[in-house]
């Protein structure tokens, strides 16, 4: 399954540099390993949240909710930047 997923520039860039292989995110869509995930960079505004034209796609690899806040947890991404064709 893909998963289109919003993402503020503190956690977007580090990922999209490839220094950053991991990101917590509200367990609200049932991921699995295997999914893949677009993240749209962009910032929370008065009109809702506004996107740059900047996005970055990427496997996840492993799940881990150890140490998150209930309902939440760790994506380990591989693949960053790999090709989505819908």
């Amino acid at each position: 399954m893909h998963h289109d997923l919003k993402c503020v520039p503190k956690q977007f860039q580090p990922v999209y540099d490839k220094k950053m292989k991991a990101i917590v995110r509200e367990n609200d869509r049932k991921y699995q390993i295997g999914d893949t995930v677009t993240l749209k960079e962009g910032y929370p505004g008065l009109n809702g949240f506004e996107y740059t034209k900047k996005h970055v796609s990427a496997r996840i690899t492993h799940l881990d909710d150890f140490g998150c806040q209930h309902g939440y947890v760790n994506l380990s991404l591989d693949d960053v930047g790999m090709l989505i064709v819908k």
